[in-house]
């Protein structure tokens, strides 16, 4: 609880006193909203976001993703995504796809197709149903961050969000957003089994793994993941002596259900393609060298890998075993050095849309709150025993964000757009805001006119101010002129 230190405010400081005391009780007052009043704030709060939201998006739209240029519907694989699902419109949604998208986002797509029209007709009502599912997504992972953080936090999160990833990224026919909300969801659900295992969360995060990989077929890393380090802490738990059963029918349950929800359509990949996850991105352009190797006419993609197994002898086929086999230690730490200054280059230098102080600020706050907390005597005992409870889910955030980071760096070579590395954005700044606002770090106070003031509301009411005005600006001055579909 923040209050005031005893006594009148200090002589220093008499100007400063009132509003530092104002911004204390406006902290205090976000974050103690209840009921109804907390409905109507929280509505008002979201009805504006999502009108600024859409008026950023139509910018977008309407400037810079549009046909009549070179950033058309043929950039980005925006023309794919079209010819997938009007492929699907038209084989009564047989069709298995090209081994490289995959399914969800075409058949949400297709739903508001005719025959009737054109090309750039349906390129520009695909764009307006794009911006409607990013308001969709946005109010759900509203109702996500509100659950799980304090009012403040989730504002904030709320904002970093909405303004500096999906106002630009909504305008695209591209199915990255559902990507990002859905893999998202299954990382919060993941992660909550970790802690507490529940059959009905299992099921709930299976649902949804499933769906997120019939979106893009990247959210198996994730999965093995989870399954790994829930592996780790049942063998904890059995050395221990203590209750192990539960975390293990968790994880069969969340394998079986995400088997069950995808086997309808990997049964048909296993028939056309021969494997049951079959992806030309992940089962042989990733062991290319580069993407003059992919192109090639000697490559998978010359011999017909988006129609069936690529008719090509063994030997030739790009493997992990063969990569391995036939690249040096130097090249490969090369392609590593290429993938991480290109990474650099476009999420961390200037170029961003504007998340690169954030992706960054968010994580470094958390360091050093856990550095103060970590080099304070009196409290290191407690803050050890903070990481040897929850050890399983930091284990799990860490080797999610690290790992995918360095899948992604060794793919940049075969494709280095922003939107992979993106789909970071959300696990790690709401795992970074989740942190930020443990119960361990409300202690640290300071005192700024006489009034005692915790670090972490310093830290929320800055990011509250810097990211409204952040947002406003984006929506002004930015969003018309940036290209964000790559």
């Amino acid at each position: 609880m923040l209050e005031s230190w005893k006594g009148q405010p200090t002589t220093t400081s008499p100007f400063l006193y009132g509003p530092v005391e104002a911004l204390v009780r406006l902290e205090r007052t976000i974050n103690s909203l209840q009921g109804t009043r907390k409905f109507f704030w929280m509505t008002s709060f979201l009805l504006v976001v999502l009108a600024l939201h859409s008026y950023g998006a139509y910018q977008q739209l309407n400037e810079r993703n549009i046909a009549e240029r070179h950033t058309g519907y043929q950039k980005n694989d925006q023309e794919d995504y079209m010819l997938y699902a009007k492929a699907l419109y038209f084989t009564d949604y047989q069709y298995v796809g090209d081994g490289n998208r995959m399914p969800l986002y075409p058949m949400l797509q297709s739903l508001h197709y005719s025959p009737t029209l054109s090309m750039e007709d349906y390129f520009r009502q695909g764009k307006y149903f794009n911006v409607g599912l990013s308001i969709l997504l946005l109010i759900g992972l509203f109702l996500i961050f509100l659950h799980y953080l304090p009012t403040l936090a989730a504002l904030n999160l709320m904002l970093v969000t909405t303004f500096q990833l999906y106002m630009f990224r909504a305008a695209y026919f591209q199915a990255e957003l559902l990507y990002y909300s859905l893999s998202f969801g299954a990382f919060v659900l993941l992660l909550g089994l970790l802690q507490r295992p529940s059959w009905k969360i299992a099921i709930l995060a299976g649902i949804v793994a499933a769906l997120a990989h019939l979106t893009k077929a990247s959210f198996l890393p994730g999965l093995f993941l989870f399954l790994a380090v829930l592996g780790l802490y049942v063998l904890s738990l059995m050395w221990h002596k203590r209750h192990w059963q539960n975390y293990v029918v968790a994880a069969t349950v969340v394998l079986a259900v995400f088997l069950m929800v995808l086997y309808p359509y990997i049964s048909r990949v296993k028939a056309t393609f021969g494997h049951y996850f079959y992806n030309v991105n992940t089962t042989f352009y990733i062991w290319y060298a580069d993407k003059t190797e992919v192109e090639a006419p000697t490559s998978t993609k010359a011999h017909g890998d988006s129609v069936g197994w690529p008719d090509l002898p063994q030997d030739q086929l790009p493997s992990r075993q063969k990569y391995l086999r036939e690249t040096s230690p130097r090249e490969f730490w090369d392609r590593m050095v290429f993938g991480a200054k290109l990474s650099f280059r476009r999420h961390i230098m200037p170029g961003s849309y504007g998340y690169s102080p954030y992706i960054v600020g968010y994580p470094l706050i958390v360091l050093i709150l856990s550095l103060s907390i970590y080099f304070d005597k009196s409290r290191r005992a407690e803050f050890r025993r903070l990481i040897g409870r929850y050890w399983p889910m930091v284990l799990y955030v860490v080797g999610y964000v690290a790992g995918y980071i360095l899948l992604y760096i060794f793919y940049m070579r075969i494709s280095g757009g922003q939107r992979f590395m993106l789909a970071l954005f959300l696990p790690l700044m709401f795992s970074a805001a989740m942190a930020m606002n443990l119960p361990i770090f409300q202690s640290h106070q300071t005192a700024i006119a006489g009034v005692k003031v915790r670090w972490l509301t310093l830290a929320n009411l800055s990011l509250f101010f810097i990211l409204s005005l952040h947002a406003f600006y984006n929506v002004l001055y930015i969003v018309a002129d940036f290209y964000a579909g790559d």
